[in-house]
Formats: C-alpha cells, structure tokens, sequence
C-alpha cells in the first residue's frame, strides 16, 4: 500500500496527526509512506519518505496539474493520497488525482463544539474515510530517528527542567516572570533550567535577558549538541540554578528534550513535542482550549492547567 500524506501546517499540527498515521500502519503493515509537511519538520519523519511542502515540484498540484518532476514518485504513483485541510481544494485535489489512485480530503480542524482532544478527532477522520476497524493508537509520536530513540528515563539528567515561554500567538503566553517564579519555588536543591526559543521569539528573548540580568543571574547560550554537552556536565551547586538559552534545529531539540526530566511551556508545537517524545510535560493554557488542544504522550505526568 504506497500512501501520500498531505500536512501543512506547524508543528503542533503534524505531531498531533501521530495516532491518526500510525493507525494506517497499523492496518497496513508492509504500507509506504511519503510524508509531505513543513521543511522545518523533517526530522520528525524519521525513516519515511519526506518531501518538503515548498517544494517547487510540487506548485503544478494546487493549479490541478501534474507535478513539475515526478523523482519522489513511488513507481505507479500512489495507491492514497490523504490532504489534511482546514477547508476542500478542489484544485489540490484533483492535482493529486494525477499521482494517486485514490485522493481524500479529511479536515485538519473539528466542528464548534467538539469536545475531545483533537488526537480523537483527526483519528476518527481517517477511520471513517478509511472504513478502519482498529482502536486509536497511543500518543507517542511513530517515526523517531534512528538516532536518540532510547527510552527517555535512560540518560535523563533528573534536573534538567527544560522550559518553553514561547507559542503561535502572545495570547496563550504565560509570562515569562511566572515562569522564573515557578522554577524558583522548585526547592534547595541545584537545577538546570533550559530555556527553549524558536526563530519568531526574539522578543521573549530579550524580556528573558533582562529579567535574569535584573535576578543577577546569567545564561549561557546553546546553538548546538555540543553547547549542550558542555552546559549540561557543569555541575550545579546547592541552592543555585544553571540557565540555558537553547536556540537549536528541530533535530538538535527532540535529542535534548529526551534528556529532560520534566517539560514546562504554553500550548504550543514544543510542548506536543514534548509529550509525544515520552517527557513528563506540564501546558500552561490561558488562551485556547485545553479539552481539545491538550498534549497528549507516553508518560503519566502530562498534565495541563487553565
């Protein structure tokens, strides 16, 4: 079974579509998967096929015509494409109608009034289109890389709290200082606070500088696995806290994020990531629904407040 699945979007709504994939895989075992998202999100597709949502290749498609180049083309095309859309493109559709014997449209949003996560939802999707008789998969996400796939408690540094301020829109932000409050109240003990900005928090990075500067503490920057490294062995006194500001790939962050003990953020893609990866997670939410939109993941601490 050779599958093409369409996922625009960020990175919160790719990992939430986890259960609703691995439920094909799991109807299909010998099944073929091309994923087609965000090139930021490539590192998640771990040993799937991947072709990048901006590829140049791919325009002809929303126009309804045949891809540019066909190179990313299972031999025969596609037995399904799969478009996860917030609202039908006939164009698109009939685009992918020249590579894939069968094309669904399945909406990447539930109706007003839906109240379970979006998990169940986009699960219930494909299950309906797809005639599947399975129960919904569990939350991890499916495709880790090869590399850094160990159980998350193995290696796992037991203070190390990464911490992610940061989401889609400055209305479910926690403040920052709230933030700083709570890992202050964590107890005597040494931590390791990482603090993890994405390319669009400049702002929040310049209100976290300030704010440390303002406590007399410093932060050392992290661009890298090996900034990370070096950071993560400094050992941290009694009553003391080491911070990090980690400003690194999506690749270079999952492998990080293993490493934590606990997750701290908004409702944002990172925190999605988070649980999906198997780390205790805690979601701050204050401007989005946490019965829908709450991280859902292996380990038992994933918790959300409003």
């Amino acid at each position: 079974m050779k599958v093409c699945v369409y996922r625009p979007g960020a990175l919160g709504d790719l990992i939430v579509t986890g259960p609703a994939i691995q439920a094909m895989c799991n109807r299909w075992p010998e099944i073929s998967l091309t994923l087609i998202a965000s090139p930021a999100w490539r590192a998640l597709a771990g040993q799937l096929t991947f072709l990048s949502a901006e590829d140049r290749a791919l325009l002809p498609l929303f126009m309804g015509n045949p891809p540019a180049r066909g190179g990313w083309l299972p031999e025969g095309g596609f037995d399904l494409a799969l478009l996860f859309l917030q609202n039908s493109d006939p164009l698109l559709e009939q685009g992918f109608q020249s590579v894939a014997s069968r094309v669904l449209t399945l909406r990447s949003r539930p109706p007003e009034g839906y109240s379970h996560n979006i998990r169940d939802f986009l699960f219930e999707e494909v299950q309906r289109a797809l005639d599947l008789q399975t129960p919904r998969p569990t939350s991890a996400w499916p495709f880790l890389p090869a590399i850094g796939t160990q159980d998350v408690k193995e290696g796992a540094n037991p203070r190390a709290i990464c911490i992610h301020p940061g989401s889609g829109s400055i209305r479910k932000n926690w403040p920052i200082l709230n933030y700083y409050s709570l890992i202050s109240d964590l107890g005597p003990g040494g931590h390791s606070v990482l603090w993890s900005l994405g390319p669009a928090d400049e702002a929040l990075s310049e209100t976290l500088y300030a704010l440390l500067a303002d406590k007399s503490e410093t932060a050392v920057p992290i661009r890298n696995h090996g900034d990370w490294e070096a950071w993560s062995a400094a050992q941290v006194g009694p009553g003391k806290t080491a911070h990090g500001i980690l400003r690194v790939d999506l690749a270079v962050l999952m492998g990080i994020l293993r490493k934590c003990s606990f997750f701290i953020g908004n409702d944002s893609g990172v925190s999605h990531l988070s649980a999906a990866l198997g780390v205790p997670t805690l979601t701050i939410f204050g401007g989005s629904d946490p019965i829908i939109w709450a991280p859902e993941g292996p380990a038992r601490a994933v918790q959300w407040t409003g």
